[in-house]
């Protein structure tokens, strides 16, 4: 039996950021309509700006959740920046 290559899925779907408090947003996701094969992980990317500096963090997430809670934003930081990809 012969086993095709996985490919690139296409990019979730509905990607909703909504404000849980002050302090946190539930970022939410479909999963992609093609995977193309079985999905390993999505990787959330968040920028932020706080005091003139910007940065980056990723977080990794199972291919089986489609929403995440951001903890510790503050008041004062921009959130530039919020996708998922695989």
């Amino acid at each position: 039996m012969r086993q095709t290559q996985f490919s690139v899925p296409d990019a979730p779907a509905n990607i909703k950021a909504l404000p849980l408090n002050e302090h946190a947003v539930i970022v939410s996701w479909l999963p992609p309509a093609l995977p193309n094969g079985q999905l390993i992980s999505y990787t959330l990317y968040m920028k932020t700006m706080e005091d003139g500096q910007q940065s980056r963090q990723e977080y990794a997430i199972g291919p089986n959740t489609t929403t995440y809670t951001l903890r510790g934003l503050h008041k004062v930081m921009n959130l530039l920046k919020c996708k998922t990809s695989l």
